[in-house]
């Protein structure tokens, strides 16, 4: 009977490919870089040809290793579905869960979930990777992520959201520029600001700039500011003016040099939702973590 690849062999093809180097993949699988390598070997004897080219000043993928990542990716993401949907129906929220979070979320919601995690359900093992929501994005859909924290909108084609509240903006600048400034404005009114954005990549720049209904650049400008903290720190110094999701000032001091001034009229605002594979054997599992994730927020607003 003829051999079959093993999951194992699979996990280290896969983990090879992320970190393009023996070394650093064996690290993530916790076994020796022999074990790994020989794996590889094995894999490759198996299927007949390299799946990894070791002639190059640094490790790539064949295109043979391409085509048997592509499916190996499958297979895994498989695997696991089968063991969460089994381990769910016993006792939800008991296993393991991976959770993508963009920047411009997880320092405002994780604080407050993260107690509520414990205390309601202390065996989840749950893991966070934060990263913008492009990278994550592509990450759930390798199997390699449950379920995304996100703001909407976002184009997450392919997927089951669930949104969870609406987070609107507020209007942010230096206390030199307030008597110039409306004490509540209008989104008519913004077209005509100077604004400072995030750097590209960021879903909040593109959402700020479609309530400003302006072009990137037009009346914006991008200093390469990679979080809202910097983004604040800008504005207070005096380089222009921010749209802030409100989330981001709640239970904070007054920030000095710092004037904030709400939207009057259509509110403008991004959604806070999750996202998950479509048809995934543990959504009702998720379904009961976004439950939890909306009443961690809701009772410290």
């Amino acid at each position: 009977m003829k051999h079959l690849p093993t999951l194992k062999q699979l996990q280290y093809l896969i983990a090879l490919a992320e970190a393009h180097s023996f070394s650093r993949a064996a690290d993530a699988c916790y076994v020796t870089q022999s074990t790994l390598s020989s794996s590889i070997a094995n894999l490759e004897d198996l299927i007949g040809g390299p799946v990894v080219d070791r002639s190059s000043k640094g490790l790539e993928i064949t295109p043979l290793g391409q085509i048997v990542l592509e499916k190996a990716h499958k297979v895994v993401m498989q695997t696991e579905d089968i063991l969460s949907a089994a381990r769910s129906l016993d006792d939800p929220l008991t296993s393991s869960l991976r959770i993508g979070v963009i920047p411009t979320i997880a320092p405002y919601i994780l604080p407050l979930l993260m107690p509520e995690i414990k205390k309601q359900y202390p065996a989840l093992d749950i893991k966070i990777f934060e990263d913008q929501s492009a990278r994550i994005l592509h990450k759930l859909k390798q199997g390699q992520l449950d379920l995304l924290l996100l703001a909407f909108p976002y184009d997450t084609e392919g997927l089951e959201d669930h949104i969870l509240f609406q987070d609107p903006f507020i209007f942010a600048a230096p206390k030199d520029m307030a008597t110039k400034i409306p004490d509540i404005v209008t989104i008519a009114d913004m077209p005509d600001m100077d604004l400072l954005l995030l750097e590209e990549g960021h879903c909040l720049r593109d959402q700020a700039l479609s309530v400003c209904k302006i072009a990137p650049s037009k009346k914006s400008q991008d200093l390469g500011a990679t979080s809202l903290v910097t983004l604040i720190e800008l504005v207070r110094h005096g380089f222009g003016c921010t749209l802030l999701p409100a989330m981001s000032l709640q239970n904070s001091v007054k920030i000095p040099n710092l004037t904030l001034h709400p939207f009057k009229g259509k509110v403008p605002s991004r959604d806070i939702g999750l996202a998950w594979r479509k048809k995934h054997p543990r959504r009702d599992e998720f379904l009961l973590f976004a439950k939890l994730v909306k009443e961690s927020y809701q009772k410290a607003a």
